[in-house]
């Protein structure tokens, strides 16, 4: 599963707050896949969340269940399995112990999301609603403090000049309410407002630009999912229709099957990557029958209109929306975009199938430039995909897969094996193959592009557990683009290796060291033309260690050095984490130092933050950061965060460009939030 990392890379004693363990599982996660700073982890946090109202019971667990908790490996599931098979049900988390694979550092951290008694049938009615429903109220504020160019007062408003400054202040508000009964009813909004935008103000007088909401129905009858608001869908792996967070590839392989969850609310603040209308799965047995609909507003870049001023055409749907300039409003809601679909599921015990279809359309043509690249992946105005997947249980293996088609015939496919060779030792296997003109708006599958369409690849990984101090996962990568991908003028070609080793000498100490290399034919960024295109190859070495001193204090240490063909760059940081005894206070510092020559050769940073707030940072260029984070839990159901950080770049006389360019070296943000649970 998608934490085989986890329980190789954290083994310090657990932690007992929760919000500490999302820290030390993010952390894991999020750097040993390929991901980047804009990627929206809220979804995962939501993931983890879920189990804390509702536990899993491992005793009546399915293999399914057991995967899509995301906290046990292979291993793991196996020999929970094998020893509930040979000795009936557990006790309690202390029976765990004897069950190979389950570490005390493992159990522990376990422990919240897990239960072993068989718990009473929750009914949802209102006498049940009002007992066990929970709610919670989430509120952040965030600020810069150097002022951007976009704020200046010396920018002349002229309204002809729509780009040329922010119309809002440079707060940052972010509201978040949740109410959850079990699982089985959940309601919730979300309301953003960034830096720069409009609020209860100009063209946002309704308040926050954005807003979002739903209301969730599960396991209720032969309702197992029913969502009204906004949505996400995700079935199969990617090929066909997936929108939220997904994984990249991974050291150990153990984030290529993905792991979909269907149908289910979306939770997000992001304003792109979901779907708005009512969606449902029904349980008919064996066979699970989703169906869904979405009719939401785009925003677009708009080419042209019509003789009522109406959109007529499309350039581009943007997928990083603000609302902070004139130019911005006027891409505001000018497209519609309606889905409609269905996906059927039918299972037995050690196999599943799916098939999935759905007709998606555009109100406005769309007709982005033409370059070479991508002059065949370009949807049309009304497209159709159709999809297969399947997966299925072997004696020591794990196989899965998915077949899809667009309206033009056009296929993407991707199949692979897990093989539990011993109880030591797995092996994961995938191959890829996406037509270069495999058209489809919501296809999100493995890939090393950022397209799934016009590529082909084969996987191949080991993880080992050599003793209980070490661990070693090998990983290697072979793709190749057919046709012309971005910034090349000829098909391209590369390779990725990966190795890392994990030492775990004792329960207060871990470490690990990671290498990667990958070679490919392209330009790089700083390249002077397309023509300046040949073999790069770009390598890194991270060491890492982590070191808990006390019950009451954490040391990270972290060195981290890259170079490619022209250029090369270094991460040094140092992180202590410290609890006081007496007050229910944590506090988190990291100093960080890193140059590096280019924006290519830029380092991610997984960064400690407050709840739902926790990303990549990217270290690029000369320079140092700062941050300290501070949480604060005066009573049980109240915390506060308090988060302050400083980057200084040393080798610029200015941060970033147009409009959030910063006269001088330091850019500093302060980070409040609330969290009331009632």
């Amino acid at each position: 599963m998608i934490f085989n990392l986890l329980f190789a890379g954290l083994s310090l004693t657990a932690v007992s707050d929760t919000v500490d363990f999302f820290d030390h599982t993010l952390e894991t996660i999020l750097e040993s896949v390929e991901l980047d700073e804009t990627v929206d982890i809220s979804d995962l946090i939501e993931h983890l969340e879920t189990y804390l109202h509702r536990p899993l019971n491992l005793n009546t667990a399915t293999l399914s269940e057991l995967e899509n908790l995301g906290l046990l490996n292979d291993f793991q599931i196996a020999a929970l399995l094998q020893y509930r098979s040979d000795f009936g049900d557990l006790a309690d988390v202390s029976e765990l112990y004897f069950v190979p694979g389950f570490s005390a550092q493992l159990i522990a951290i376990l422990r919240p999301y897990i239960s072993f008694q068989r718990t009473e049938a929750f009914n949802l009615t209102w006498a049940n609603i009002q007992r066990f429903g929970k709610s919670e109220l989430m509120m952040r504020y965030t600020r810069g403090l150097q002022e951007r160019h976009g704020y200046s007062s010396e920018i002349v408003r002229d309204s002809t000049r729509k780009n040329a400054w922010y119309l809002g202040s440079p707060d940052a508000l972010w509201l978040r309410y949740q109410f959850n009964a079990m699982n089985k009813l959940r309601i919730g909004f979300v309301a953003r407002k960034n830096a720069g935008e409009e609020f209860f103000n100009g063209s946002q007088k309704q308040g926050f630009p954005f807003y979002s909401g739903f209301l969730a129905i599960s396991d209720v009858g032969r309702i197992k999912n029913l969502v009204v608001g906004n949505y996400q869908l995700q079935f199969g792996q990617g090929l066909c229709l997936w929108s939220g967070f997904s994984f990249g590839k991974s050291v150990d392989g153990s984030t290529m099957k993905k792991r979909s969850q269907g149908v289910r609310p979306y939770t997000s603040s992001a304003r792109a990557g979901y779907f708005q209308g009512v969606a449902s799965t029904l349980k008919f047995g064996s066979i699970d029958v989703s169906t869904f609909f979405s009719h939401r507003k785009l925003d677009a870049t708009v080419l042209e209109y019509d003789e009522n001023g109406n959109p007529q055409s499309i350039s581009s749907i943007l997928q990083v929306v603000n609302h902070r300039t004139i130019g911005d409003l006027e891409k505001k809601n000018t497209a519609n975009q309606t889905l409609f679909g269905t996906h059927v599921d039918r299972h037995w015990q050690r196999f599943r199938i799916g098939a999935t279809a759905h007709y998606n359309s555009l109100n406005v043509d769309y007709l982005p430039r033409i370059r070479p690249d991508n002059q065949f992946v370009i949807p049309p105005q009304n497209n159709i995909n159709v999809g297969l997947d399947w997966e299925g249980i072997g004696r020591i293996t794990r196989y899965y897969g998915e077949f899809a088609m667009s309206k033009n015939s056009a296929k993407a496919f991707i199949a692979g094996s897990r093989f539990l060779l011993n109880q030591r030792l797995s092996a994961h296997v995938a191959a890829r193959y996406y037509d270069r003109n495999y058209q489809n708006f919501f296809a999100n599958g493995l890939s090393e592009g950022s397209r799934t369409a016009n590529e082909k690849g084969l996987n191949v990984s080991l993880f080992t557990e050599l003793s209980r101090m070490w661990k070693v996962a090998l990983m290697t990568d072979i793709f190749e683009f057919p046709w012309l991908s971005f910034a090349s003028n000829e098909p391209v070609f590369g390779q990725e290796y990966q190795f890392k080793v994990f030492f775990t000498p004792n329960s207060r100490t871990s470490g690990y060291a990671h290498y990667r290399y990958k070679t490919r034919q392209g330009v790089t960024s700083n390249a002077a033309t397309i023509n300046d295109f040949g073999m790069h190859a770009k390598q890194s070495l991270r060491l890492h260690v982590d070191h808990k001193i006390s019950e009451n204090m954490t040391l990270k240490n972290r060195l981290e050095y890259g170079f490619s063909n022209k250029s090369k760059g270094f991460l040094m940081y140092q992180d202590v984490q410290y609890k006081f005894r007496k007050t229910p206070l944590s506090l988190v510092l990291r100093y960080a130092v890193y140059d590096t020559d280019n924006f290519d050769m830029r380092i991610f940073v997984y960064e400690n933050d407050v709840l739902h707030g926790s990303t990549l940072q990217s270290y690029y260029y000369k320079g140092s950061r700062f941050f300290a984070l501070l949480q604060y839990r005066p009573v049980r159901k109240l915390t506060f965060w308090l988060k302050y950080s400083n980057t200084n770049i040393a080798d610029r006389s200015t941060i970033g460009s147009g409009l959030e360019e910063i006269s001088g070296r330091d850019r500093t943000e302060i980070r409040f939030q609330v969290r009331l649970k009632f």
